[in-house]
């Protein structure tokens, strides 16, 4: 920089023209610019969609059809995008501050266009988590070297092609990249990062030293504010936009309808209406004070329309369907903006007054933490969220007042929005939104002062800006005036609430299940509102301030007991991390939710305690929490869930009809408010049942076949429903025209085994309701009655002998008595021992009194006996008793015994039984699993054929391998990947040719059976396990399901080997277990002399020792002697093998190879590098050269 180079008047041009040398200074001398070695950087990035976007998004082509991403022609012709044509297509534009070499994007002259432009591009979305080290980072983040671990989820440019352009006065600066590619993947506030576009002066270019201008942004209007005078008749809503609309979009009531519909989200979604008489007005306003000046062009046009957009909405009238309500979401459907770009989101309508709900002072009244009762913005923003202050240094700057009224000097020093989360980060989504603002003062507040808000442009989403604040004397605070009191808050944040989401339902809170902490500074806990600054709360915070007590009776309040008398502290409860976010939205701001890692493990009954270092986590006062003591006791770590449906025909016609009931029994008290909607006291008490208890097909119920699109389930539009006093029970009361037929909506539309799905149904402790239930409304049939224990063997069931009832479904046990059973001959005796199982398998023992009941005998079951939904028996065709040669198993036991292979497998799969009387070692097993909603249907021969639905047993296994006497047991194979809906090769796990794949899961319940087959292929009834399982996933690694194999070896198959080579090796393509590597005998060195072709002719080499190189995934061999001349060798790894960690295996002889005649005592030389064999001058190597390569002689 600053050189000057000075070019001699000798040089002439081909025509004999020197350099002119004239002029001051000359004409032939220049001085080398400031920055020549500086690399150029981004100074913008920005996104064009072509023709608007819906989501918000950029993929690719524009067609009929939306952002489709296609790269090839379109389907509408017109509106088509050819292959790397650049119509139709959305954009990216990325200007740098210098101009780019063409070179070193390979741009093409010819074309104008740089191929593949994404090879070039780094594009990511970055998520950033505190932490004290690099040891904390995951795999996938990197440690920024200070205070964190970064992840970046990498995006995709796909088949992107660009032009080079100029920009701002600039050659070549301006990259128009167009996108193309089936992989596209960009989202807004994605960052750009050119790793391989080089400047003029050879440097790499780099990213912005402003992040902000590496992201990819969208520029489309959105809803700054929505203000309302009213929802009643005549009231006006006015929208007001962030930019130009497109106001044709909506011109009168009826398009105002299609484009914007007001709903309603909670307690139950409904759609509003404006009234069919409303009327709209557009206009603009000048982004500071929400004034709408009606008027302007109906089209937008840059000459007329200089201002933000407003619409005006005068709601009609509610004899003409007006249904506006407080609260409403504005939801848009087609409006754009005048880009094209849809709007998203449209605000809500809120005639709530903005005013203090909460405040926090510290110990001196110089900070000052104020709490609204809405969601608040920075409307003088600019640039990305979140706001660092609200200063002109931080880019926001706003007009907060101060008035000492007692003279006292004092000053407002600092002014910071607070978003409640540690970086204002939620998610992945920068949040510019915030409840609390902390004011910090240059000495003591006293009373008689004021803040002025008033002039500041800090307000609501619906225009108002925050009120004035004066301080006031005790007793006299009024938050909804704007009069604070001086109090000091010396009280620390208080655990009020726990709420669990187990969202497996497996009983125990484990990684991937949820807590919410509630904290209440409020001491009387009537409202939850939370003092805590979430910019101290870590995962590290979280674990040194909160302990897990397990055996302990303590309640909440008293003091954190000893581990000893049965009370053990978890160790690692919240797993190895936990992520958290903050809730935000409305009455939920505040609320803390804990996503549990990897082997958390909370379960019914622990308490909660704040630990004895309890310091970290702190209320703005700087208050931490009260140590020692016990905050909450988890009363239930599994969720809720549907108990059971019953129906009940109310004419018992044997179809819905007008009246028939359905009682829907929930496992906890539900919170009313999230079921429908909700009156307490009136009639009806719920209606809109199907917001909150929705209906579905279920097809494991076998409805695959007869499922129609065009069918909705719903309980209907008139339906009703009540609850009883502690609302663990819904009693739903059908209404229909006479027969429940309509397919409308207007009528339940409901079917035998329909899923009843809750959504968004919450307990009383504010915990989701995960668990559907099942409609019922098919009678059981008694299909069979079998003698399974005969004492004397005379196909009599006589006193003690045990008899099977086997009914269509699931039985009520307490109606199974002999006093409902109408017996040809015989009876039950006065106290029978009756088990009722699974399957509808009912065991009666015959009690000592009992008469003998013949074979033969006839068995009519009573309508008092009744099946789990409480539905009365309808046998017709009464069986009668028979005798089985195959006695069924007991005892069947599922578990999850696997602690250490990753992922979920086979080996997940634990099942022991007991065998039943007179088993051998003719007798055989079929075990199968699945989830406990689908009803079990057995396939007859275990070969799956196209079409078929019915389950195939995972494992078919003898009596003699899995059983020592009658106690059996099957741990599964590594390669069963799959429940018993998929039919697999029971010898390997693997599914069979085009069966469907059904993977097993941790988040489903499972329950295992098992039938028993004797020597002449007779098989007994399924047995069931009792209880279902959840199956645990295992961490560590990813879920192992290939096998490791050889990835090369040293030497190489058919490589000929000096005879004095002393280490070879072999690598495998996986991370192995060291012991299977390194045990004798799995891998050996194997030498033949001759007529190598037969198997007995090869033996193994003495000397030889493995050692594993675990960075590298290869066995090394060490040789204590040399090879014999011209002999051939092998590796041999004889079965079962080597093992990856997984416990997957690799058995075989990977490589063949010979000695030479001699022994090598040459060292290797260099016979040259790349550049020479490319013919390139040695003396000029470009810097930008990417890679070298260094040729040997052998």
């Amino acid at each position: 920089e600053g050189d000057t180079v000075t070019v001699s008047p000798n040089i002439t041009d081909k025509a004999g023209n020197q350099m002119d040398d004239s002029g001051t200074p000359p004409k032939n001398v220049f001085t080398v610019a400031a920055g020549i070695n500086n690399p150029i950087k981004i100074a913008s990035v920005s996104g064009n969609p072509a023709g608007g976007s819906y989501s918000m998004m950029m993929d690719g082509c524009m067609d009929q059809y939306g952002e489709t991403g296609n790269w090839y022609n379109g389907t509408d012709g017109a509106n088509g995008c050819n292959v790397n044509v650049a119509t139709n297509r959305d954009s990216l534009t990325i200007v740098f501050d210098g101009s780019i070499n063409p070179d070193s994007i390979n741009y093409n002259s010819t074309d104008n266009i740089a191929y593949n432009i994404g090879s070039y591009l780094e594009i990511y979305e970055k998520h950033t988590r505190a932490a004290s080290s690099s040891s904390e980072c995951q795999s996938w983040e990197i440690w920024n070297g200070s205070d964190a671990c970064v992840e970046k989820m990498m995006g995709s440019l796909g088949d992107s092609f660009a032009v080079l352009e100029d920009d701002g006065g600039k050659t070549n600066n301006k990259l128009t990249i167009y996108l193309q590619g089936w992989d596209v993947n960009i989202q807004p506030g994605m960052e750009i990062n050119p790793i391989g576009i080089v400047g003029m002066n050879g440097l790499t270019a780099q990213q912005s030293d402003t992040p902000a201008d590496n992201k990819f942004k969208m520029d489309f209007a959105e809803v700054e504010a929505v203000t309302a005078t009213g929802v009643t008749d005549g009231s006006i809503v006015t929208m007001f936009f962030s930019g130009d609309m497109t106001r044709g979009d909506i011109t009168d009531a009826a398009s105002l309808a299609s484009k914007l519909t007001p709903v309603q989200h909670m307690p139950y979604w409904e759609e509003h209406s404006w009234g069919t008489d409303a009327t709209v007005a557009w206009g603009d306003y000048d982004g500071t004070a929400f004034t709408c000046t009606i008027g302007g062009p109906v089209a937008y046009d840059d000459a007329n329309d200089t201002g933000k957009d407003c619409l005006k909405i005068t709601l009609g009238t509610a004899a003409n369907g007006l249904t506006v309500a407080n609260k409403d979401e504005i939801m848009a459907n087609g409006l754009r903006d005048s880009n094209g770009m849809y709007l998203g989101w449209g605000g809500m309508i809120d005639t709530t007054p903005l005013a203090v709900s909460n405040y926090t002072w510290n110990s001196a009244f110089t900070e000052l933490t104020l709490e609204f009762n809405k969601m608040l913005r920075d409307y003088n923003a600019s640039g990305d969220p979140p706001i660092p202050d609200f200063t002109a240094a931080g880019g926001h700057e706003n007009t907060i007042g101060f008035t000492d009224a007692n003279t006292g000097g004092v000053t407002l020093a600092g002014k910071i929005p607070v978003f409640d989360t540690t970086s204002g980060d939620m998610g992945g989504m920068m949040m510019d939104m915030f409840k609390k603002i902390k004011l910090t003062f240059s000495g003591p507040v006293e009373v008689g002062d004021s803040i002025v808000f008033s002039s500041s442009e800090i307000g609501d989403e619906n225009g108002n800006i925050v009120p004035d604040i004066t301080i006031v004397a005790d007793a006299q605070e009024d938050l909804s005036s704007g009069k604070i009191e001086l109090a000091v808050d010396s009280v620390g944040p208080v655990l009020a609430q726990v709420i669990t989401n187990d969202w497996n339902s497996d009983g125990v809170l484990n990684g991937g299940d949820e807590m919410i902490f509630k904290f209440d500074n409020d001491a009387d806990q009537t409202t939850i509102v939370s003092d805590v600054d979430y910019s101290t709360v870590s995962s590290d915070n979280l674990k040194a301030d909160f302990i897990v007590k397990r055996g302990s009776t303590a309640v909440a309040g008293e003091l954190c007991p000893a581990d000893g008398a049965g009370v053990t502290t978890v160790a690692n409860p919240f797993g190895e991390w936990i992520d958290f976010w903050v809730d935000m939205w409305e009455e939920h701001a505040g609320e803390l939710h804990l996503n549990l890692g990897p082997r958390a493990d909370i379960r019914a009954g622990d308490i909660i305690c704040s630990s004895s270092a309890a310091s970290h986590i702190k209320d703005f006062a700087g208050n931490s929490l009260e140590a020692g003591k016990v905050l909450a006791v988890i009363k239930e770590s599994r969720d809720a869930r549907i108990n059971k449906v019953v129906y009940s025909d109310a004419d018992k016609s044997g179809t819905l009809t007008n009246g028939d009931k359905f009682e829907v029994y929930f496992s906890s008290a539900i919170d009313p408010n999230t079921l429908g909607a909700y009156t307490a006291g009136a009639t009806p008490e719920v209606t809109n049942i199907d917001w909150g208890l929705g209906v579905e097909f279920n097809w494991e119920a076998g409805y695959g076949s007869t499922y129609d699109p065009g069918i909705i389930k719903t309980w209907g539009n008139n339906s009703t429903g009540k609850w009883n006093t502690d609302f663990t029970q819904l009693t739903i009361t059908l209404v229909c025209d006479g027969a429940c037929d309509a397919t409308d909506g207007t009528e339940p539309v409901l079917s035998d085994f329909d899923m009843v799905m809750p959504y968004g149904v919450q307990t009383a402790d504010g915990a989701w309701v995960n668990k559907p239930g099942f409609i019922d409304m098919t009678r059981p049939v008694l299909e069979q009655v079998i003698l399974i224990e005969d004492s004397d063997g005379d196909g009599n069931a006589d006193p003690g002998d045990k008899i099977i009832l086997v009914f269509s479904e699931e039985m009520n046990q307490t109606t199974i008595t002999g006093a409902n059973f109408a017996i040809s001959s015989g009876d039950f005796g006065t106290n029978p021992t009756v088990n009722c199982l699974s399957m509808g398998v009912c065991e009666v023992t015959l009690d000592s009194d009992a008469a003998e009941i013949s074979a033969g005998a006839t068995f009519d079951p009573a309508d008092a006996v009744t099946d789990l939904a409480g539905l009365a028996d309808n046998t017709t065709t009464i069986p009668t008793l028979q005798s089985i040669n195959v006695k069924p198993v007991s005892n069947v036991i599922l578990s999850d015994t696997d602690a250490v292979y990753p992922g979920i497998d086979g080996r997940d799969i634990d099942v022991t039984w007991t065998a039943p009387d007179g088993a051998d070692a003719n007798y055989t097993y079929d075990i199968y699993l699945l989830p406990d909603f689908v009803p079990f249907d057995p396939d007859n021969d275990g070969t799956y054929t196209s079409g078929e639905n019915t389950q195939f047993p995972i494992a078919h296994l003898s009596h003699s391998n899995v059983c020592n006497q009658t106690a059996c047991s099957y741990i599964g194979l590594a390669g069963l990947m799959t429940d018993s809906r998929t039919a697999v090769d029971t010898s390997v796990g693997t599914p069979q040719s085009g069966a469907p794949f059904f993977p097993i899961s941790d988040l489903e319940s499972y329950v295992a059976y098992v039938v028993a087959i004797n020597g002449s292929g007779e098989r007994s009834f399924p047995q069931k396990t009792s209880s279902a399982v959840h199956l645990t996933m295992e961490y560590g690694g990813e879920m192992d399901d290939q096998a490791p194999w050889v990835e090369g070896t040293m030497p190489f198959d058919g490589a000929i080997v000096p005879t004095n080579t002393a280490k070879m090796g072999i690598k495998f393509s996986e991370p192995m277990k060291r012991d299977s590597i390194e045990t004798s005998g799995n891998i050996k060195l194997q030498v033949c002399l001759a007529d190598c072709h037969l198997e007995n002719n090869w033996s193994d080499v003495s000397g030889v020792y493995v050692s594993y190189n675990a960075d590298h995934n290869k066995a090394e061999i060490s040789l204590s002697s040399d090879l014999i001349p011209n002999a051939k060798y092998r590796f041999d790894i004889p079965s079962p093998g080597v093992e990856d960690l997984s416990g997957l295996a690799y058995a075989g002889k990977p490589a063949y190879f010979r000695a030479s005649s001699g022994s090598d005592t040459t060292a290797p030389k260099v016979i040259g590098n790349s550049f020479m064999f490319e013919g390139k001058d040695l003396n000029s190597i470009s810097r930008t050269e990417p890679m070298v390569g260094i040729a040997f002689d052998k």
